[in-house]
């Protein structure tokens, strides 16, 4: 598990800088909603293609994972929707 964590250590790291700078600009644009609405589609969109392009350089990348990666995007949308009020 140690060495699979290692191996992947960047693609971790690229995944929560992701989601830190996607937080970050959704905190600092509290006053607009449209705004929020978009960047937290701007984020989900930012995490699926990096997703697909870390199975793809692995060789990983199958129908299923599109699916999946497809449908956690979508629920961290709508999600983040309730949550935000946005």
């Amino acid at each position: 598990m140690m060495i699979n964590i290692r191996r992947h250590l960047w693609y971790y790291a690229v995944t929560v800088l992701i989601f830190t700078l996607g937080l970050i600009l959704i905190a600092l644009n509290d006053s607009d909603s449209k705004l929020q609405a978009l960047l937290i589609a701007m984020t989900a969109t930012c995490y699926f293609l990096w997703s697909l392009l870390h199975h793809y350089v692995h060789h990983e990348l199958h129908l299923w994972v599109v699916i999946e990666y497809i449908l956690f995007a979508s629920l961290g949308i709508v999600l983040s929707l309730y949550l935000f009020s946005v």
